[in-house]
């Protein structure tokens, strides 16, 4: 394919590989992250894009015949924290409950923005996807191909990363193909091509992480055991938990950062959820992330229902502010999320389905449907672009299909 210089112009203080001869690498140079532990829930940690690994499932992709398994996860979480150290990334322990809350769910998360070589891949996809010019689709195309050179998982043994070994060379092989393609036919749509190549590596959990960009959104890839066995050999994927939702805030001059995020925080409590902040704030404009999740005493409420609780309080405070004011014992928090937006020439907020989004001193409130949903899961670099946002949604409508539409508008 020639020589190339871009892959490794981008490369920023830490990155995080699945292929090549490092998993973690630090200003150009790998850190030793040995096996047996550390390197394995690092992988497991990069192989989901949610950056979470139930304890179950490092106990039983590191199985180790009379050995202390809490022992081995304890050493492997102290490494790794060293490792991650001033990276701006971080491990942390979590636990939730499952199964209507009755069973308890403990793991591992990582805190932060981890740039993953097989994340910079399907991004690089996504675009490739929205590029009607076969010379730049096809160039893109490359790029995602060495954005993924090398072996796949190095110094991981045992079926679990053997078998997704195999996938993951099928998915660069996948890529070659793709690139092949488009040279020799000239062929400008990336989802044509795709169409003619991807079916051939079903199932494969890397390439349908892939085809999200062409119609099979809404699913989080974990490559995990079943809960409860040791059949570390299978690849399950899964719909995040229903009671938890993404919640994001951007803000395009960050002046009034502390004050929106205070009220974001005190909308969220006051319609019965509770969060943590997955890392530090992106500055230059602000950025912050956070999941969100009932509480007990709301936990008899769907998340549709909490969001459509406080997409009301919004809205009565946005269009409707002399009700607002008549009520503002209950609208405090959207009252204050607003008024701390006053100052801020763009923003985008996103609680769950629920987006507010504010364009030229405009404020729009919007609920997604799935499809939407779907959509912007797959572009989210569009939370920091509010304007942005806005076309896209508006582009979506013509293309949604009749059944997200209300039953008078089908045909």
């Amino acid at each position: 394919m020639g020589t190339r210089t871009e892959a490794t112009t981008d490369q920023r203080e830490t990155d995080f590989h699945m292929f090549g001869p490092a998993t973690l690498i630090r200003e150009g140079r790998p850190v030793d992250l040995p096996t047996g532990g550390p390197r394995e829930l690092m992988a497991l940690l990069l192989i989901n894009p949610e950056r979470t690994v139930p304890a179950s499932l490092f106990a039983a992709v590191v199985a180790a015949p009379g050995g202390n398994g809490t022992q081995i996860a304890e050493n492997s979480f102290a490494a790794l924290r060293t490792a991650l150290n001033g990276s701006g990334v971080d491990i942390t322990r979590y636990t939730v409950n499952r199964d209507g809350h009755h069973r308890r769910e403990e793991g591992f998360a990582l805190v932060g923005d981890a740039d993953v070589d097989l994340d910079r891949c399907k991004s690089l996809l996504d675009s490739a996807f929205l590029t009607l010019r076969s010379n730049k689709a096809s160039r893109i195309v490359e790029a995602a191909a060495f954005s993924i050179v090398g072996e796949p998982l190095i110094g991981l043994t045992g079926p679990y990363f053997g078998n997704l070994r195999v996938q993951l060379e099928a998915a660069q092989a996948l890529l070659i193909d793709l690139l092949e393609d488009m040279r020799e036919s000239g062929e400008t749509s990336l989802a044509r091509v795709w169409r003619r190549h991807a079916p051939k590596l079903e199932p494969n959990v890397f390439v349908d992480h892939w085809c999200s960009a062409v119609g099979n959104p809404g699913t989080t890839l974990i490559t995990s055991a079943v809960y409860g066995t040791t059949d570390a050999s299978r690849n399950v994927w899964v719909r995040r938990d229903d009671d938890v939702a993404e919640t994001s805030i951007y803000l395009g001059r960050g002046d009034n950062a502390a004050a929106a995020q205070r009220a974001l925080v005190r909308l969220l409590d006051e319609a019965g959820l509770e969060g943590s902040w997955h890392a530090p704030p992106r500055r230059g404009s602000w950025y912050r992330k956070l999941w969100v999740r009932t509480r007990k005493q709301t936990s008899h409420l769907s998340l549709e229902q909490i969001t459509a609780e406080i997409e009301r309080k919004v809205r009565m405070e946005v269009f409707d502010k002399d009700q607002a004011a008549i009520d503002n014992q209950e609208a405090t928090g959207a009252a204050a999320l607003i008024a701390a937006l006053q100052g801020e020439d763009r923003a985008c907020i996103r609680v769950g389905t629920l987006l507010v989004i504010k364009v030229d001193r405009q404020i729009v409130v919007n609920n997604l449907t799935q499809y939407q949903l779907a959509w912007l899961e797959r572009h989210q670099a569009l939370l920091l672009d509010p304007a942005g946002l806005l076309r896209g949604l508006e582009a979506l409508l013509a293309s949604e299909p009749l059944a997200e539409l209300p039953p008078s508008s089908a045909h």
